[in-house]
């Protein structure tokens, strides 16, 4: 059973206080669907929800996970939503209720989605047109998006072989993915570059006497 639209706000600022969801330090902007790919994604504590169990802190990227999984035990019909280098939740009910909330602040916090246009950062046009950000995910977006941050991290922790089958599976599952393509022609030039590393640093056959 729904509790009323007004008890809503409890459930964030209780998992606040009773979860341990806090905001931890420096979190990485979201990597894999066109965001800047500058970010460090070798820490998974900082990607995934076990950063939040172990008292790490939670970022963008993973505290909306943990608010969208229990208001969905609850019956809330909540969404994953992206916008540039950002994550947050949508109470989103068909022909019904429809507003945003912000996961990482203390308490409940909404915003209209021409807030998230410009913050964390802008939006710029050309990628607004591809229809990727400011919607409710679904399902499937949200395995694939959760599938590119675990080759986000195997990339960066060089686990290339483990990077490019979950930017295979990203791609599979979501095809209209676009980044994943370019992401997986990165990871294939890291192998190569890689392979002929240690192809050089291998010692020479001994000599023949």
């Amino acid at each position: 059973r729904r509790l009323p639209l007004r008890a809503q706000p409890a459930l964030f600022a209780t998992t606040h206080q009773h979860v341990g969801a806090r905001r931890g330090p420096n979190p990485p902007p979201p990597r894999g669907t066109g965001q800047g790919g500058g970010a460090d994604a070798s820490d998974d504590r900082i990607l995934f929800c076990p950063g939040l169990r172990d008292g790490h802190g939670g970022t963008c990227l993973s505290m909306p996970v943990v608010y969208v999984a229990i208001g969905r035990r609850l019956g809330y019909p909540i969404k994953l939503v992206l916008t540039k280098e950002h994550l947050f939740c949508r109470w989103d009910e068909p022909n019904g209720e429809r507003f945003n909330i912000e996961a990482t602040t203390r308490g409940f916090s909404s915003h209209p989605d021409k807030y998230y246009l410009t913050w964390p950062t802008t939006i710029p046009q050309a990628e607004l047109t591809k229809g990727w950000y400011l919607h409710s995910m679904s399902p499937r977006e949200e395995l694939a998006y959760f599938m590119g941050q675990r080759a986000n991290c195997c990339q960066d922790n060089l686990e290339m072989e483990h990077a490019m089958t979950s930017y295979f599976y990203a791609l599979n599952i979501v095809p209209h993915m676009d980044p994943y393509p370019h992401h997986i022609a990165i990871a294939a030039s890291l192998v190569k570059a890689m392979l002929a590393l240690r192809d050089h640093s291998k010692p020479p056959p001994p000599q023949q006497p």
